[in-house]
């Protein structure tokens, strides 16, 4: 199969997937992108691509924006990435994925434990830090505000806006750096462009999709990605 035909199939996936469940994109569109191109190739046109949707979805869910919902996350977020950065530099990359792993089912596992349990605003901090360390480090920042907002009990457009709002601000940190460090060149915002069509499609299908979810599946539809999140970077760290 042709590279850029896995690509698109990435950008599609991963716009459907961010479409209805307001996170994944980067992940779904980098695992399937990394059978044809290198990660370190594909992170700076998933990310500049990955901003303009994060963006369209503000616009979309504008009527339910409060930014001081995503204000503890991208707080922790500003506090982690240096520490990100520094994992990235010195710690193994599996030993990063066993802590996410373990994180998100334990998480799971209080959850089932104590549904009704209101998560106060310090744990949006701590999801915050761990967002924005672990997106430094290896690239994947939404899981830990995802389990935080989760329980919350806020209507899905309101977490799902205060989700996207935090993740534009840290995938823009993400862009900032790039480009500092000469990564975002020419030929991969070209790359960005041609992968830019698929995933758009893919975004409104998801969120037709997210409009039509009932509170108590999306939760549930939530829970199982991430607890299927979780097995996937144990899994990762050992193979």
């Amino acid at each position: 199969m042709e590279p850029m035909w896995v690509l698109a199939a990435g950008a599609l996936i991963g716009g459907v997937v961010q479409g209805a469940l307001g996170f994944g994109f980067g992940l779904t569109a980098i695992s399937i992108g990394a059978l044809v191109l290198p990660v370190s190739a594909l992170l700076p046109p998933v990310a500049s691509l990955h901003l303009v949707l994060l963006l369209a979805m503000l616009i979309s869910l504008r009527a339910h924006l409060k930014p001081r919902d995503a204000a503890p996350l991208i707080g922790g977020a500003l506090l982690g990435v240096p520490f990100g950065v520094l994992l990235l530099r010195d710690a193994e990359p599996g030993v990063l994925f066993v802590l996410l792993g373990c994180a998100l089912l334990l998480g799971m596992a209080l959850q089932l434990r104590s549904p009704e349990f209101e998560a106060p605003t310090s744990f949006g901090l701590g999801a915050g830090v761990a967002g924005g360390l672990l997106g430094a480090a290896v690239g994947v920042s939404g899981p830990p505000a995802v389990l935080y907002l989760t329980a919350k009990s806020w209507s899905p457009g309101r977490r799902t806006t205060a989700l996207v709002l935090y993740l534009a601000g840290v995938v823009a940190a993400q862009l900032i750096g790039y480009v500092a460090a000469g990564l975002l060149t020419l030929d991969r915002l070209a790359l960005s462009a041609q992968m830019a069509v698929p995933a758009g499609f893919g975004l409104l299908v998801g969120q037709l999709v997210f409009r039509r979810i009932p509170e108590l599946w999306f939760r549930r539809t939530v829970q199982v990605a991430l607890t299927g999140l979780g097995i996937w970077f144990l899994l990762r760290a050992f193979i």
